[in-house]
């Protein structure tokens, strides 16, 4: 199941790769797919309560159900899941060029 996540982030890198040489050459690669790694990275982030304090984080699991607070957790870790082969590239071509 996860495997299909990975593969929608193996698309939409290559998707970004392939925006970047349309619009730019080889340069653009590392802002294309960083920048798509780090919408999908900022987006679990927000839905994990990483920016917000200690007692609004313990209010909002009060106020979670079990249900909500798993299927919370399952979007936070395909995003994630999605978002690695993007930062890879961006890390792999920013080493390579």
């Amino acid at each position: 199941m996860k495997g299909k996540y990975f593969f929608y982030g193996v698309l939409i890198a290559v998707g970004a790769v392939i925006v970047a040489l349309i619009s730019g050459g080889t340069q653009k690669i590392v802002g294309f797919a960083g920048g798509v790694g780090l919408i999908l990275l900022i987006i679990s982030m927000l839905l994990s309560g990483a920016f917000i304090s200690g007692d609004r984080m313990r209010a909002n699991q009060t106020a979670d159900t079990r249900e909500r607070s798993k299927q919370r957790d399952n979007s936070i870790e395909n995003l994630l899941i999605m978002s690695f082969p993007s930062l890879v590239i961006a890390i792999l071509f920013y080493w390579l060029l």
